[in-house]
Parts: C-alpha cells; sequence; structure tokens
C-alpha cells in the first residue's frame, strides 16, 4: 500500500506536471504544431507518467532515463501518428534534454548542499515536492505561455533546414548531441548517487564513444556545410551563366534576321527607315553592355550582365544605376554580395513576370554614401500583408513548386550577418522596394 501512494505522489505532483510542460516546450521551441493540442498532450502526459512510475521506486537511478525514453517513445508513436518520425524524435530529444538540465540541478544540490534530497523528493512528503521540483516547473510554464502567445519558435529555421536536406547529417549530429548529454547523466547517477563501479566503467566507455562520435560529425558538419554553400553558389552562377550563354545565342540569331532586315533597307534605298532601324538595334545591343561597365566590381558586373541578358530574354525592362562603388568591398565578400543582389533580383523577375509585358520593370540601385553600401531594388507589382509578414521565413513561397522558398531567407540571414538591416516598402502606388544597407567600415570599439 505505501508502494502504491508514494507512485501516485510522485505521479500526480511530479511526473504528470513535468512531462506535460517539457513537452509543450520542446514542442513550442521547433514549431511543430497540432490540432487539439493542449489536450492531446495532456492525455499524452497522462498515459507515459503513469506507465513510467508503475515502475519508478523499483528500478535503479540509472535504468530510470532509458524506461523513460523507451516508453515516451512507444506512446507517442501510437497517439500522434500525423507526426513525422523525424518530428517525434526532435521532440523527445528536446524534451529530455530539458528535463536532464533540471534533474542535474537537483542531483548537484543532492551532492553539494542537501543529501539525501533526491531520496526526500522519491519518497518524502508533499512539501518537498512543492519546494524542490515545483519552482522550475513554474518557470518553464511560464516560458511556455510567452513562447504561445508571442508564437516564437526559436528553431523553426533549423527543423526547415533539416527537412530541406537529403542526407539527414544535422539531424544525426543532433541526435548524438542528446546522446552524450544522457551518458553524462547517467556517469553522474552512477558515479555519485549508486556507486556501482560495473555500471560505471560502461557509462566510461559509452561516453568516450558518443564524444569521439560528436567530434567527428561536428567536423565533418563543418566540411559539408562549407562545401554545400560553395556548391549552392556555384550553381547559381553557372545557372545565371548558362541562361546568359542561350539568350546571347538567341541574339546572336535575331543579329543576323537584323543584319538581312538593314541590307535590304539598304538596297532599296530607304535610308531614313534603315537609320531608324539601326538606331532601335544599337540601343538594344548597348542596354546590357553599359549597365556592366558602370560597376567596377568585376564578380557584381558579371552578375548584372547576366541578370540583363536574362531580362531581355523574359521581356524585363531591367535598369542598372551604380554611384561610387569601389573595385574592393572591405567587409562585405563579393561572393556574399552577389548572393544577396542575386537572390533580391530573381525574387523581383519572378515576381514581374506573372504582370503583363508592359508592366514588367526591375530596377536596381547601387550606391555607397557616409560608410555605408545601399542597395535598392524596385520591382512593378504589389506585396499582400501576409506576403510581407512572412516573406523572409525559409521555405515560404507564393510561386510553383519548383521554388524553394529560400532567397530572401538567404538574404535576410546575410544582411543581419554584416550587421546591415534590410526594409521592405510598398504601397498601392509605387513599386515594391527592397533596401539593404551594409556597413563599409569596421565600427569603433
Amino acid at each position: 500500500m505505501e508502494y502504491v501512494l508514494a507512485t501516485l505522489n510522485i505521479l500526480i505532483f511530479i511526473s504528470i506536471p513535468q512531462t506535460f510542460i517539457h513537452t509543450w516546450l520542446a514542442c513550442l521551441i521547433w514549431g511543430i504544431r497540432m490540432s487539439r493540442m493542449v489536450p492531446r498532450l495532456l492525455l499524452f502526459t497522462v498515459v507515459t507518467a503513469a506507465l513510467f512510475d508503475i515502475a519508478f521506486l523499483a528500478l535503479p537511478t540509472h535504468l530510470h532515463m532509458i524506461n523513460a525514453n523507451i516508453i515516451y517513445f512507444l506512446v507517442m508513436l501510437l497517439m500522434f501518428r500525423e507526426l513525422k518520425l523525424s518530428h517525434r524524435i526532435l521532440i523527445q530529444v528536446t524534451m529530455s534534454s530539458t528535463i536532464i538540465l533540471s534533474d542535474s540541478l537537483l542531483v548537484l544540490l543532492d551532492i553539494y548542499l542537501s543529501n539525501g534530497l533526491i531520496e526526500q523528493i522519491k519518497t518524502g512528503a508533499f512539501i518537498y515536492k512543492v519546494i524542490w521540483i515545483w519552482p522550475a516547473l513554474l518557470a518553464f510554464g511560464l516560458i511556455c505561455l510567452l513562447m504561445h502567445r508571442k508564437q516564437f519558435a526559436p528553431a523553426e529555421r533549423v527543423l526547415h533546414y533539416i527537412q530541406r536536406q537529403r542526407r539527414p547529417y544535422i539531424f544525426l549530429f543532433i541526435l548524438l548531441i542528446f546522446l552524450q548529454l544522457s551518458m553524462l547523466v547517467l556517469y553522474m547517477s552512477t558515479r555519485f548517487l549508486n556507486g556501482n563501479d560495473n555500471h560505471l566503467m560502461i557509462v566510461y566507455y559509452l561516453g568516450l564513444i558518443t564524444i569521439t562520435a560528436v567530434s567527428i560529425t561536428s567536423i565533418w558538419l563543418l566540411v559539408k556545410t562549407r562545401d554545400d554553400a560553395i556548391r549552392s553558389t556555384q550553381q547559381a552562377y553557372v545557372g545565371d551563366l548558362l541562361q546568359m550563354i542561350t539568350t546571347i545565342r538567341g541574339q546572336r540569331h535575331d543579329f543576323i534576321n537584323h543584319v538581312q532586315v538593314m541590307y535590304s533597307l539598304l538596297k532599296m534605298k530607304k535610308h531614313d527607315q534603315l537609320s531608324s532601324y539601326m538606331e532601335e538595334v544599337v540601343d538594344q545591343i548597348q542596354m546590357v553592355s553599359s549597365m556592366s561597365r558602370q560597376i567596377p566590381t568585376p564578380a557584381l558586373s558579371a552578375l548584372v550582365q547576366a541578370k540583363s541578358a536574362i531580362a531581355l530574354d523574359k521581356k524585363i525592362a531591367f535598369e542598372c544605376e551604380c554611384t561610387d562603388l569601389p573595385e574592393e568591398l572591405p567587409l562585405v565578400k563579393s561572393v556574399d554580395l552577389v548572393r544577396i543582389i542575386g537572390n533580391l533580383i530573381d525574387n523581383a523577375f519572378d515576381a514581374v513576370f506573372e504582370l503583363p509585358e508592359d508592366e514588367r520593370y526591375v530596377k536596381l540601385t547601387i550606391q555607397v554614401a557616409q560608410g555605408r553600401l545601399t542597395i535598392r531594388l524596385a520591382n512593378s507589382g504589389f506585396l499582400t500583408e501576409r506576403e510581407r509578414r512572412h516573406m523572409f521565413k525559409p521555405g515560404f513561397t507564393t510561386k510553383h513548386e519548383e521554388h524553394s522558398g529560400l532567397g530572401l531567407a538567404i538574404v535576410s540571414d546575410l544582411v543581419k550577418h554584416y550587421g546591415g538591416k534590410i526594409e521592405v516598402e510598398t504601397s498601392a502606388s509605387n513599386p515594391i522596394v527592397f533596401q539593404v544597407t551594409l556597413p563599409m567600415e569596421a565600427r569603433s570599439a
């Protein structure tokens, strides 16, 4: 009877509120939302906590976490079938990590301040649970309420990034970090609470293995991330280059037709019509080269020339103005500047291409003043309030399925990286304007 009362005591005052709050927190952190989320989480919490607490007092301390994770995974698998397996694993890893951190503090308090604290919480009166467990639960609960009301999900971008990867190396890295943290807690519980040398040696070797695995994965992840960034930039360059070559071939074909028309007008001695026709052809040819000549930075000049060729092919009126731009920028890398401007132009081209041909207008303005580089990209069209709110979120797009919705998110991340800012201006009578401001000089200490 005492065992049953002690188990109910732990179930009602520790396990249920702890599991519910930490699971809710994990869902909020990753931005994972479900229908009827709170009542379903409450039911899930009661079932999970009850199954766990049946064997809580009977199992040794170092087996509690293993038992709890197995039960948690199986119950979540049954009750949240609509969630992806990766989502369920991320929720469990995050929930377990936050519980591990809070419980680790109790272990330290038990070791250095109040010997026997954990045993009092497990088998003692209700007051011990209120004093040592509930303050942390209330703090986590307040954090959950604030995140829920503000719709704040700090790891939502990471979740989108994980979902976009064909190879789950980042997901594997997160799991290894969790395993390493779990080994640390198992080591502490075995070393300080049980004193069992056999368990200690097993945990010690498991810890060494996980530390080695996490270190190797970290190095691999850094190299892989760098290679992916280089490859994506190269693919963008190659795509623009191929598009430019295709457009130039088409222009060459058109130029042959232009020569034939001019030759025919000359033979017919229609000099006025010939002069007018030649002026139109020359203006069209010079339009592409004139924009690239005014940009001294080689990478940007090549980008503008490629985009100009694409604009001609898509029947888009594309203009570029450049003022006082140096050949080299002291703080901003050319490759990042190309990524910022290239993504802005691509986004503008996609937006205006859906408009009638006579309304397709894009203008790029680049200028340097007062130690700052200002990039303005204006295009015809309009933005809805939903687009304005979510345009910088990874994966958000109003275009077709082949669009990844990453262009503006990449621009936003790069601008923040360099300590700049990005603003969007739009109204019913004026075009959409994206303005990026980047520092050209290092900040004084």
